[in-house]
């Protein structure tokens, strides 16, 4: 496999809202595996849904420094309500997380494709992508290939599925991969048990800090090595993006 590793400078920020919520619409403080999944098929110029690079294991990618999270928008969403048969109008507040810049990873099986692949990604230096709408737009600032080392062990991860033992990080519930059906028209995102790479280091009103950290288990675990950061061995499987249905999510599909 190969390793890729880009930047993106989100100056905006970004909100990408958890389902869970309403009212008040939360976001992901990372930006999850499927939402890089579906940046990058954007810079191939493709879909999710029918690429022809599905080879494409997005990792997610991470803040390099703390994250903060406030309550700066409001937007007015239409509802029909089926009783009245009226549509009327709900005002949603929206959080946004801001940071410096964004690590993102991804992994390329060998293919014939793979160089085809790095190829437009090395291109796309420079050019702004949306973080799912155009009103958080991000630019790409390094594409790298980096040194990818597939069988080790450690108890100090960047990110790592719900594991015993946990001494520093926070646990979360991200969707980690799209599950397309036979058609290649319809997908469902999966949802996982996981820890990311920080802590609550503040709550104050409707603002919060995130604190960058490191994710420290008791006991060390198989691990993948990108550049100088260590993952689960155990995500390659479940970020591949899957086209038949073979694992069960560890949470209920939203």
């Amino acid at each position: 496999m190969k390793a890729i590793k880009f930047e993106l400078e989100a100056s905006f920020g970004w909100h990408i809202r958890h389902p869970a919520t309403y009212r008040v619409e939360r976001t992901y403080p990372i930006i999850p595996p499927t939402i890089i999944f579906g940046i990058v098929q954007n810079i191939l110029f493709t879909s999710s849904h029918k690429t022809p690079y599905k080879e494409i294991i997005a990792l997610g990618s991470f803040p390099k420094s703390d994250v903060g999270l406030s309550l700066e928008m409001e937007r007015i969403v239409k509802i029909k309500n089926m009783k009245k048969k009226e549509i009327v109008s709900d005002r949603h507040q929206i959080e946004v997380a801001h940071s410096d810049k964004i690590e993102c990873f991804i992994l390329l099986k060998e293919g014939n494709k793979s160089n085809e692949i790095m190829e437009k990604l090395k291109n796309s230096e420079g050019e702004i992508v949306p973080l799912t709408t155009p009103q958080f737009p991000a630019i790409i600032k390094r594409v790298l290939e980096c040194d990818f080392q597939e069988d080790g062990n450690s108890k100090k991860l960047l990110f790592t599925l719900s594991q015993d033992g946990l001494i520093d990080g926070m646990p979360y519930v991200l969707p980690l991969r799209y599950e397309f059906k036979e058609k290649e028209d319809y997908r469902t995102q999966k949802y996982f048990r996981v820890i990311l790479p920080f802590k609550i280091l503040s709550t104050k009103h409707s603002d919060r800090i995130l604190e960058r950290t490191k994710i420290v288990l008791q006991n060390e675990i198989e691990t993948i090595k990108i550049d100088d950061k260590y993952f689960d061995k155990n995500l390659i499987e479940y970020c591949e993006n899957k086209w038949d249905k073979k694992i069960k999510e560890e949470v209920g599909t939203i």
